[in-house]
């Protein structure tokens, strides 16, 4: 095995076991590395730390449960391996923007955090140049924001691309690019 692998495996385990007692030595121990080999690898591929990893499945798998049935946000917060309603309401609420009981009024489902598909594939960032963006940029700017709702399902389009545009022609760093969204 490579070291390449190691957040696969680890993906793959917690997937398999999400409601229950994660912890990072089990982890290590499903994939056969270190769980400081392992940490630092899934970090570098996933962009986050497994501990965040599996808090936003929990929560994406909480928000699915509380859309699509009528389970109490107790029995939902058991079911997807939080201790307490408390816990796990405070949780969703810094991810989710809104708490349980508003989330699940609302009636639409946004998964936040699917699960991860990484590559065994190394990623070589040696060749990768960094540029400001231009005008020509945008349509795959918003190709990408629409795959990353993150935080952002209600998202005021028009404003958001008024805002990318005006970031977009400003290429100094001055303050115009570094002022407030008003989305």
């Amino acid at each position: 095995m490579t070291g390449k692998t190691a957040p696969l495996l680890a993906v793959a385990f917690i997937e398999e076991h999400l409601p229950t007692r994660l912890s990072l030595e089990a982890i290590a121990a499903s994939t056969n590395y270190s769980k400081h080999h392992l940490h630092r690898r899934f970090s570098a591929e996933a962009g986050m730390t497994i501990g965040s990893y599996i808090c936003r499945r929990r929560l994406t798998e909480a928000a699915k449960m509380l859309v699509f049935t009528d389970w109490s946000v107790l029995d939902i917060a058991v079911a997807v391996g939080f201790g307490s309603q408390q816990a796990f309401s405070a949780a969703f609420k810094r991810m989710f923007k809104k708490t349980p009981c508003q989330y699940r009024a609302d009636e639409e489902f946004w998964p936040l955090q699917s699960r991860l598909a990484l590559s065994s594939v190394a990623h070589h960032s040696d060749n990768l140049v960094t540029r400001f963006a231009t005008p020509s940029d945008e349509e795959e700017w918003m190709t990408l924001l629409d795959q990353v709702v993150d935080g952002y399902p209600h998202l005021n389009e028009d404003d958001y691309v008024a805002h990318l545009r005006r970031a977009i022609t400003c290429t100094s760093g001055s303050a115009q690019a570094a002022a407030s969204p008003t989305w």
